[in-house]
């Protein structure tokens, strides 16, 4: 799930330098996260990883998660409206859930959703419709 939040060449980059600096030591969990952190992409929704470690890490609820979505307007304006309705977490529990549009053959785009108590809805624009919507399809995040 982090590597996916992070993205490969991150991810991997944060791997290189816990071996640098950790190799064969040990790390507190604070720590790895502290690590982490520092190679998330620019403007990261949890800039400290701190609601990944909350929900992931210490946390021990898994959420059930469901997706709804539908298109508004006319090619070339088109919008993606969807909702994300979570169940079966604690109270104040969220993940930040990746939603891939498929808008073209081999070109994908993918909205992150916080997830939250109540539905969250959101909008993608899009030039021409979607042939597929897909909630988090390789399971980027525990859940239901």
């Amino acid at each position: 799930m982090l590597r996916r939040r992070m993205g490969e060449e991150h991810f991997f980059s944060m791997l290189r330098e816990l071996m640098t600096r950790y190799g064969g030591k040990e790390i507190s969990t604070e720590g790895f996260r502290e690590l982490a952190a520092q190679f998330l992409p620019p403007k990261s929704d949890d800039p400290k990883l701190e609601a990944f470690f909350e929900q992931w890490v210490y946390g021990t609820g898994i959420p059930s998660l469901k997706l709804a979505w539908s298109i508004k307007g006319k090619a070339p304006s088109l919008r993606l409206a969807g909702t994300l309705t979570q169940s079966d977490a604690g109270e104040d529990s969220s993940v930040i859930a990746p939603v891939e549009i498929q808008v073209a053959r081999g070109h994908t785009i993918t909205q992150w959703v916080r997830s939250a108590n109540d539905p969250v809805s959101f909008t993608v624009p899009l030039k021409q419709p979607p042939l597929k919507v897909t909630l988090d399809p390789h399971y980027a995040v525990l859940r239901r």
